[in-house]
């Protein structure tokens, strides 16, 4: 995944949370949640998987995937107890029998992602790099929770560092500040060669310009290593379907993976000097595969402000993540608007801001088990994650004047999820 796709696809949106160690944890949501983490979340202005349906065929008519089988009560309680031993093990930084232990957790379910992520870690601090960065790789591919995600790619970036690769590095270090704002991550990103203002930066991809859809498609299938999750997939590229975009200029192009899941990207291109670019990933439909993970997108169309001369593209992006063997659930529904303002006199149509405007997240209980299948590890892991359940929602307003001056202020709940650079008044087009 890319640093542009990393904060468009989200909004900008930030999830501040710490662990007790320098790790930026968000591993295991009941983890994060009492270390301080808001569970709200995004997936981009430009960065992850976003959006949940179910197993429905998704919005573009390709076929769902099918689910891995929901765990056994055998395979949850075997992974409460060592997932919740090679906890106790890593905060004591035993590294090496925590991952003894996670890799135990792992054998009862081989693709939670909870798992995955604190896998990652605990083999960054036994030094072990190459597993660090596939554990993390792997979680990435199995999750749409924008905490977790954040922290796999902090941990991942931090493997990268370490091997010597600043490049890669900085790539995951702002993908993780694009899902949660992070002193630590901050720190990081800077040391190997990030700017602050990256941060926020426009989405760069196959946008060099193009005759045709063929042709900006076989730039986007060339990438698409970069641009999807979805392992060992066919990738196949396409016109989108005719959709509300506020300007014939716009039109959509979709990118789509199918493997053991499916995903498909969904591209705003514009047409400017008769050539085709990529100006925003506007959403993304991920259903891994994998089970409780269901992530959708919905166009709702769009209108023009500044006289005509910047389009609000409306689009809703859901999330749902089961976790810890379905003990967890986390879900996600965010309302944006992406403003692009048209390309005009030689200049070219950018899409600078997208604005979330709704944002409802809830953490909580997953499926509850029989009280019969409960042990002292899964009642105790119970008990974390009932303490830490919550539904947030909070809401934004913007404007836009005729000169292209753009206003946003949080009119309900938690500012502190809103990145800040969101907040301060801008102008869009040069010049007013």
């Amino acid at each position: 995944m890319t640093l542009s796709r990393a904060i468009s696809l989200f909004g900008l949106l930030s999830v501040v949370g710490c662990s007790g160690s320098n790790e930026p944890s968000t591993a295991g949501s009941a983890t994060a949640a009492a270390s301080g983490a808001s569970s709200t979340k995004p997936t981009v202005a430009s960065a992850s998987a976003s959006a949940s349906s179910s197993a429905a065929p998704s919005s573009s008519g390709k076929p769902a995937s099918k689910e891995q089988k929901k765990p056994t009560k055998e395979q949850k309680k075997a992974l409460v107890k060592h997932l919740a031993e090679g906890r106790k093990l890593a905060k004591k930084k035993d590294f090496k029998a925590a991952l003894v232990e996670l890799d135990a957790a792992l054998a009862a379910v081989p693709n939670d992602p909870v798992v995955l992520a604190e896998a990652g870690w605990a083999a960054f601090g036994d030094k072990n790099l190459a597993r660090a960065k596939e554990a993390t790789t792997q979680a990435l591919a199995h999750t749409s929770d924008a905490k977790l995600r954040a922290q796999a790619l902090y941990t991942r970036g931090r493997a990268n560092e370490e091997a010597g690769d600043k490049a890669l590095a900085k790539r995951d270090y702002g993908d993780s500040l694009a899902l949660r704002d992070n002193e630590e991550v901050k720190k990081r990103f800077v040391g190997v060669g990030g700017k602050p203002e990256e941060i926020i930066s426009l989405w760069s991809t196959c946008n060099e310009g193009f005759a045709t859809v063929a042709d900006l498609c076989t730039c986007l299938q060339n990438k698409s290593g970069d641009l999807l999750f979805i392992p060992d997939a066919k990738i196949t590229c396409a016109a989108g379907p005719k959709a509300d975009l506020g300007d014939p200029r716009l039109s959509l192009v979709e990118l789509h993976a199918e493997g053991m899941g499916f995903e498909t990207a969904h591209y705003l291109v514009a047409q400017d000097d008769k050539k085709l670019r990529v100006v925003e990933q506007i959403g993304d439909e991920f259903e891994p595969g994998a089970f409780g993970v269901h992530n959708g997108f919905e166009l709702k169309g769009a209108k023009t402000v500044a006289k005509g001369r910047i389009v609000a593209i409306h689009h809703i992006a859901s999330h749902a993540d089961s976790n810890i063997g379905g003990l967890e659930l986390y879900t996600d529904d965010e309302e944006s608007d992406t403003l692009c303002v048209l390309g005009s006199a030689g200049k070219p149509t950018v899409c600078p801001r997208t604005i979330p405007v709704i944002l409802t997240s809830t953490y909580g209980p997953g499926v509850e088990p029989d009280p019969a299948d409960l042990d002292a590890e899964m009642t105790e892991m119970l008990k974390n994650i009932k303490a830490n359940e919550s539904k947030k929602v909070t809401k934004v307003s913007w404007s836009v004047d005729d000169t292209g001056k753009l206003s946003v202020k949080v009119t309900e709940g938690d500012a502190s999820v809103v990145s800040k650079a969101l907040l301060e008044e801008v102008s869009l087009i040069s010049g007013g």
